[in-house]
């Protein structure tokens, strides 16, 4: 059997379609040699358009097709196969993949497979980053539902699903024109679970990521938030906020708002620099933004530690007399 699989696979230029169907046959039978295979074919660079066939197609296992293109979108500069698929010319490629990523989708709620639904919830914060990504109206709600999942508890999938609603408009149908109301309610309400989770102690670095994205898009702070965005997903964010009006009425609605944010930023460490190795801080300008707005006055917040916090934090802080000013 491996002898067949060598032949078809690396004696001819490209795969044809009747031994696409052998191969399928075989990769039933056998599926690790199938996984190796394809692993192989992908790293020789030949025949990307019948490797892609065969990955999409059911002879290959959910969740070798899922980690297998985590390591593809992860590797992107280097991978043949992202660099085949994100051609305009190639789109048949890229439907198919997004096809079977649907599919996927639909099974992951059904059998409530957690593991594989928090790989499906990170391929799809890759792929969602790539330009050339199009996706159907229907599509598109399933999407954003399945991220939006109101079942998932893990923090860290959490997160990555949250950043990926914010840092993927092509996710969506155009915002500034039209608002779709099923994606809506979808975010709606993954928003307002997020709001009740982080209302417990073991939900902190989310509800520290929360403020975070909550003063930047108060801010209109594009730049930051893309920075928190790439840190957050692991790979660079372009600035995306003026094409999320919709998703950011949304959060600000209903995520989290400003007296969360004063209560919750009083009880933070406060840092001048935060990046993806720091957890539980946040950065001196939020605690700006916060003075500025009155926040903590207007919910009668104490922030004995804020104004307490030592150098060289308390050296850019305003002086005494702008906390006096806001609490007189």
């Amino acid at each position: 059997m491996e002898e067949k699989l060598k032949q078809l696979l690396t004696d001819k230029p490209a795969v044809e379609d009747k031994d696409i169907s052998t191969l399928f046959k075989i990769f039933q039978i056998e599926p690790s040699t199938s996984q190796r295979s394809i692993c192989l074919q992908l790293e020789s660079g030949k025949d990307v358009k019948g490797t892609v066939q065969l990955i999409c197609s059911n002879a290959t296992g959910d969740h070798f097709f899922v980690d297998l293109l985590i390591a593809q979108f992860s590797n992107r500069n280097n991978s043949e196969f992202v660099s085949f698929v994100s051609k305009t010319a190639n789109k048949p490629s890229m439907r198919a993949v997004c096809q079977r990523i649907s599919s996927i989708m639909e099974k992951c709620r059904k059998d409530e497979d957690r593991k594989l639904e928090s790989r499906v919830v990170l391929l799809v914060s890759l792929i969602a980053s790539c330009s050339s990504l199009r996706i159907s109206n229907d599509e598109s709600r399933q999407w954003v539902s399945f991220l939006a999942n109101k079942t998932n508890t893990d923090d860290v999938s959490l997160k990555i699903a949250l950043a990926t609603i914010l840092a993927s408009p092509n996710l969506m149908l155009d915002q500034v024109s039209f608002r779709d109301e099923k994606i809506g309610k979808s975010l709606s309400s993954f928003f307002s679970y997020l709001h009740s989770l982080i209302q417990k102690p073991e939900y902190a670095p989310l509800s520290n990521v929360m403020i975070l994205i909550y003063v930047h898009l108060v801010t209109d702070n594009a730049e930051d938030l893309s920075i928190l965005l790439s840190n957050i997903l692991g790979h660079k964010v372009p600035k995306t906020l003026s094409k999320q009006p919709f998703v950011k009425e949304l959060y600000i609605g209903n995520a989290i708002n400003q007296q969360d944010v004063a209560q919750k930023a009083a009880n933070i460490n406060i840092t001048k620099r935060l990046n993806a190795t720091m957890s539980g801080y946040l950065p001196v300008h939020c605690i700006c933004a916060m003075l500025h707005w009155r926040s903590f006055s207007k919910y009668s917040t104490s922030i004995n530690s804020v104004c307490s916090s030592s150098r060289p934090v308390a050296r850019i802080l305003p002086n005494p007399f702008f906390f006096v000013q806001f609490f007189a």
